[in-house]
């Protein structure tokens, strides 16, 4: 598994960017601590199918976004992409 914190490219110490392949990534961070936090799986849409009926999300994007509602403050803004 890879995971690597590092400052923006922005340069702005408000903002913290997470690169990993595991879903533990904001384990470390405590409870409603982030007003945004932004999610890119980084994928190619023309490599997506249209979801058939029934689909889910893998346990592993579930933990993550679970981890995500943990870690946001309340009214805070979950972005999704990918």
């Amino acid at each position: 598994m890879h995971l690597q914190l590092e400052e923006s490219a922005v340069k702005n110490p408000r903002w913290k960017r997470i690169e990993t392949a595991s879903d533990d990534a904001l384990r470390p961070l405590p409870s409603e601590s982030r007003d945004v936090i932004v999610v890119s799986t980084s994928f190619d849409p023309r490599e997506k199918s249209k979801p058939e009926a029934g689909f889910r999300l893998a346990d592993d994007s579930v933990r993550m976004l679970n981890e995500c509602a943990r870690v946001l403050k309340f009214g805070g803004l979950l972005f999704v992409y990918g």
